[in-house]
């Protein structure tokens, strides 16, 4: 299963910069950061106010504020189908979903 619960997140975050997949984010081409950028509207437009979407690492990090009515289902799907690696957590007691491109 993708999904790996994590206890702490320290040097999930470091591993997750180093990912061979992920490079130096100034390298990027235009057409990888614009492909970023789609995803990140798309997620936020699944999460609609119930979490806080933010761009790190080369992935994102998703602080869910509304448990209750947070899709995530659908956010999970769809971070998955566009090649993330997913790690849920809780951060303050909130759930929080790190995703990463995957390494080769």
């Amino acid at each position: 299963m993708l999904v790996k619960y994590l206890r702490g997140l320290k040097g999930k975050s470091k591993e997750c910069a180093q990912s061979p997949g992920i490079g130096n984010p100034v390298s990027l081409s235009e057409k990888q950061v614009q492909t970023v950028h789609d995803i990140r509207e798309s997620i936020e437009l699944i999460v609609s106010g119930t979490a806080i979407v933010n761009t790190e690492y080369g992935g994102f990090s998703i602080e869910v504020i509304d448990p209750v009515r947070f899709p995530y289902g659908d956010v999970i799907t769809t971070l998955i189908k566009h090649g993330f690696e997913i790690w849920i957590t809780l951060r303050n007691d909130r759930p929080l979903i790190i995703a990463c491109i995957k390494g080769d």
